[in-house]
């Protein structure tokens, strides 16, 4: 039920005021009208009478029909997401499209708006067999923003074509531009949009033979009217590599502010417990792009090509008539830079870059060295591609961030940010008497607490009381990295906003894994253990949820939810036979078939020989996880089993206990559900020779 009260009609088929419900306050509109001579009808404002309006021709407003959520004395009104059904009343007639905030508001304030534009203008095309009323300019509100476009489905738009031409004139001829002064901006999906208190001049002052009253969809902090046939969303994809979920402010980080990634999750979705499926590099950055578990994809290593049979969201996209680009880290190929299928801009290097003057391949044509710290060499040319012309066409950019991955080299400004913190070991490196013996063994290598640490401490292996001081210095410069991404992520949303972009772009932040750093006595990722596989993954996109409406999405979602997450936001073709499930209705309105367990999978390495094969299930509450041997003997380690919703730090290895035997074995079964659900069943895992934890260092080219 969507209730408003009727305000007093002018002589040119306005009303001047219309009073909506919240707070007291009205807001001054003008609301257009078109008179239907068969069967006019007004809405009632009882609660409970207008679910169903009549049964004759309908009203339809499509798209997302936003309204205030808030009682008001006996008046309800109540939002109503995706309004893809009809509403309906005696006599309506097919409002196909409705879209507001033209071109000239979106990224200026008011004080900006002068007297400057024209006001309506109007235009017919035939369009999917019937015709299409446009009028344009700004004949609803102040200078510089407008109902842009307005479709009026059947014959009854077509009627009378002069004489609309002849009103539009007379309209021009009598009635003056609005006075200047804005009174109220306000934002919302389509941007922002400024309201005058005195009613302006409108295009449809005579068209007495139709009649229905757009409704203006209110929320709280803003008026928009949105489409049905609303633009296809851009894609910003911006993805860091090895970040932590909770290494960002809207993480619970008490040391590492971060103010404009924190902003997307606040004008957006904030998805609380986002995972990889494969904590290493390639294998989750294939795994993002396709939607499937690494052993569909193929990339279970740092060395292996995204196979060329495998289709990605990018590549639907390009085919959609999106412009595609990627700029930055790809890692999947050790040594190739040359461009990948699906993009029209592809800006790479080999292997992990630098931090500091990177040699780039440029789409093929030329490699070149670039001067300056990497996060700012890659949003520089990030706005550079955004700056080209592409006419009407929808893009999709990814950025990949060198940031924060080892070894880490924050920029001049940041080195000394975090110089105060204290930083000791976490308490869990201290105690792993009931963890599997590889733990222990982890402890003095590569990828443990008295190891080099990233070229961080010189003298190794080092486990006494001072040499923390090393970590420490590791942990700051791990977080400085970041505030130069966040510096980034802040340019960008500037620069969309500039470009009147903003809204009717999709702004992914998300990372390939996660890190251990120093849970449990390890740094690296690969393992099963929280710190690893849990990620930041935050999204923005009005079209979503509208930016003071921000959602926080606490169900399980995976880096394979993201091709075909996107893909529907896009209106895309979804990609055959994923693995993953878009998110777009959890968010949207809840989805009660969400999952309740998901599959995690990891092959042990030669090139990094620190982790075990690991295969594991995580539900809501519980984590089961084995080491498989490789070869289909019994494993030869121990299994590790968390209640994670009460141990979230995974302090105490329940695998022993006799009391949880049955929990046990509940898992078991759950994980063999799901390998065979993903096209692993029994017999069919293959996987390499686990050859033990090793103590020498990888190579200086690969690490």
């Amino acid at each position: 039920m969507l209730g408003f009260r009727h305000g007093t009609t002018g002589q040119h088929g306005f009303e001047s005021v219309a009073q909506v419900a919240g707070g007291g306050s009205a807001l001054s509109l003008c609301r257009p009208k078109i008179e239907i001579v068969d069967a006019p009808a007004v809405l009632n404002d009882t609660p409970g009478k207008n679910d169903r309006l009549g049964s004759g021709p309908r009203a339809r407003l499509g798209g997302e029909l936003l309204a205030v959520i808030q009682q008001h004395r006996h008046r309800h009104l109540k939002q109503v997401g995706m309004l893809e059904g009809d509403l309906r009343r005696d006599g309506g007639i097919s409002v196909n499209e409705i879209e507001a905030c033209g071109p000239g508001m979106i990224g200026r304030d008011a004080d900006d708006l002068g007297h400057e534009g024209t006001h309506g203008r109007t235009e017919r095309r035939d369009e999917k067999q019937h015709r299409r009323l446009r009028i344009g300019g700004q004949w609803c509100m102040q200078p510089g923003v407008g109902v842009g476009k307005l479709q009026i489905g059947g014959d009854r738009a077509a009627r009378n074509q002069q004489e609309e031409r002849e009103n539009l004139g007379h309209h021009r001829t009598h009635h003056p531009p609005p006075r200047a002064g804005l009174q109220r901006r306000l934002e919302g999906p389509r941007g922002k949009i400024a309201i005058a208190r005195t009613p302006p001049p409108c295009v449809l002052a005579n068209m007495h033979r139709l009649q229905i009253t757009l409704l203006s969809a209110v929320f709280s902090l803003g008026l928009v009217l949105t489409t049905a046939a609303a633009p296809r969303p851009n894609i910003l994809f911006i993805l860091t590599d090895d970040q932590r979920w909770d290494a960002l402010g809207l993480g619970g980080s008490r040391h590492l502010k971060t103010p404009h990634m924190d902003r997307l999750g606040r004008e957006g979705v904030h998805f609380r417990n986002a995972f990889c499926t494969t904590s290493l590099c390639s294998p989750s950055r294939a795994s993002i792009l396709s939607g499937l578990y690494a052993h569909k994809h193929g990339v279970v290593n740092n060395f292996t090509e995204y196979p060329a049979g495998f289709k990605s969201f990018p590549m639907v996209l390009q085919e959609q008539g999106y412009d595609t680009a990627y700029i930055g880290k790809w890692h999947m190929g050790e040594n190739n830079d040359e461009p990948r299928p699906g993009f029209n801009w592809f800006v790479t290097h080999k292997g992990q870059g630098s931090y500091f003057d990177t040699e780039f391949n440029f789409n093929g044509t030329r490699r070149e060295v670039v001067k300056g710290y990497y996060t700012h060499v890659v949003t520089g040319m990030a706005e550079e591609w955004l700056g080209r012309k592409r006419g009407d066409k929808p893009w999709c950019l990814m950025i990949g961030h060198k940031a924060p991955h080892s070894f880490y080299y924050p920029e001049p400004k940041y080195e000394k940010s975090f110089e105060g913190v204290r930083i000791p070991y976490p308490e869990s490196a201290f105690h792993l008497e009931d963890k599997p013996e590889w733990i222990t063994d982890r402890l003095r290598t590569w990828h443990g607490i008295y190891g080099p640490l990233f070229d961080w401490r010189k003298q190794f292996p080092d486990d006494s009381p001072e040499a923390v001081k090393d970590f420490e210095a590791m942990t700051r410069a791990y977080w400085g990295t970041l505030l130069s991404v966040d510096d980034s992520v802040g340019h960008l949303y500037q620069l969309l906003q500039q470009r009147g972009e903003l809204d009717n772009t999709v702004i992914v932040f998300m990372a390939d894994n996660g890190i251990l750093n120093g849970e449990h006595g390890m740094v690296d990722k690969r393992t099963m253990h929280e710190p690893s596989i849990r990620i930041p993954l935050l999204v923005r996109y009005p079209g979503l949820t509208p930016p003071d409406q921000p959602r926080v999405i606490d169900q399980q979602v995976l880096t394979l939810d993201m091709a075909p997450s996107l893909l529907e936001l896009c209106g895309a073709p979804a990609l055959p036979d994923v693995h993953g499930k878009s998110w777009v209705k959890l968010v949207k309105s809840g989805d009660p078939d969400w999952r309740k367990s998901w599959l995690y999978h990891y092959n042990y390495e030669k090139q990094f020989p620190y982790t075990p094969n690991v295969r594991g299930v995580r539900t809501e509450s519980w984590k089961y996880v084995h080491y498989p041997h490789g070869d289909g003997s019994p494993d030869r380690h121990k299994a590790e089993l968390y209640n994670v919703e009460f141990d979230p730090e995974e302090r105490h290895n329940l695998i022993d206990n006799p009391k949880y035997a049955g929990i046990v074995a509940e898992l078991k079964v759950e994980l063999n559900r799901l390998m065979t659900e993903a096209g692993l069943p029994e017999g069919t895992d293959r996987m390499p020779l686990d050859e033990g934890i090793k103590s020498e260092l990888p190579d200086k080219t690969i690490r």
